[in-house]
């Protein structure tokens, strides 16, 4: 399942009915940005190479995140995801996760220089 949260009461889901089994897979979530401050665009999940589901997300978060929701990987240790999980140890995923890797590419110099801006107006 892969979740994605926005400000307070403003949350989306986008389930994967494929299965992620016990030998070793890559799992890819590649999200495609329409570009432009807190605009949407689709995420899809790769299992192996193979596309097992896509959602749209019809917005993000503009700017910036908060430092407290954390990035984490396995568990969620603070601002949950979802209503669903429980606060803290109860959340952990308790298989094997061997690695993780996060590839970001560089925005085109026009939300850039949004961003920038924003950035000059709020600091």
């Amino acid at each position: 399942m892969n979740r994605y949260t926005l400000p307070i009461d403003n949350r989306g889901t986008s389930t994967v009915s494929a299965a992620i089994d016990y030998r070793d897979q890559t799992v890819v979530f590649r999200f495609d940005y329409d570009g432009g401050i807190g605009q949407g665009g689709t995420g899809t999940i790769e299992v192996d190479g193979t596309k097992t589901g896509s959602a749209r997300v019809p917005r993000t978060t503009p700017y910036f995140f908060s430092i407290s929701g954390t990035l984490d990987v396995g568990i969620d240790r603070t601002t949950p995801v979802s209503n669903e999980y429980e606060p803290g140890q109860a959340n952990a995923f308790t298989g094997v996760i061997d690695f993780v890797r996060l590839d970001v590419e560089t925005p085109g110099s026009d939300t850039t220089r949004e961003t920038a801006a924003a950035a000059l107006r709020t600091h």
